[in-house]
């Protein structure tokens, strides 16, 4: 068994190969000259020479039998999410002003978000600048409280997410 953290390349002569894939046998194919077979990085596999056994020297061969070993394939691709991401995290600051930064959130299609920070319910008030923006300002009104601001992102097709965002302020 060879596990390789490079992309294999093998070049045949022409003949036949055999694949199989985990437990499940392939088929045999006959190859033309000049044929390439590659295995990307991390596949296991093996491969034996069918028509040269008992040899110990490397001797061309007219058949190549190839094994490719769970995983056979990769994991399926997950499905892109749209995600929310509030920063910074767990902060204290002590100005009266603080920027919050949404802009790491991603949308499952890749096209542009909308955003929306509130303070949940049951929070101290602050006004808060540009809640529509990604990175809106905030205005604290209690000094020695910790506020929190929820953001939530909508993607173009109207999937959203919410990310929670605490500020803990030391001002007066």
């Amino acid at each position: 068994m060879y596990t390789s953290q490079n992309t294999e390349v093998f070049y045949t002569l022409g003949g036949t190969l055999s694949f199989r894939f985990g437990g499940f046998s392939g088929n045999t194919v006959s190859v033309e000259p000049g044929t390439y077979l590659q295995i990307e990085p991390g596949i296991p596999f093996s491969i034996a020479n069918l028509n040269v056994s008992g040899q110990t020297t490397s001797v061309p061969a007219r058949s190549l039998a190839i094994t490719v070993v769970s995983p056979v394939c990769a994991a399926p691709p997950t499905q892109a999410q749209t995600v929310a991401i509030a920063g910074p995290k767990n902060v204290t600051v002590t100005s009266r002003s603080f920027q919050l930064d949404g802009s790491k959130s991603t949308s499952a299609d890749g096209k542009p978000l909308t955003y929306l920070w509130t303070i949940p319910q049951g929070n101290p008030s602050a006004a808060i600048l540009g809640a529509t923006t990604a990175t809106p300002s905030v205005q604290f009104t209690q000094g020695h409280v910790t506020y929190a601001f929820q953001l939530m992102v909508t993607d173009s097709a109207g999937k959203s997410a919410t990310d929670l965002v605490t500020v803990n302020y030391q001002g007066n």
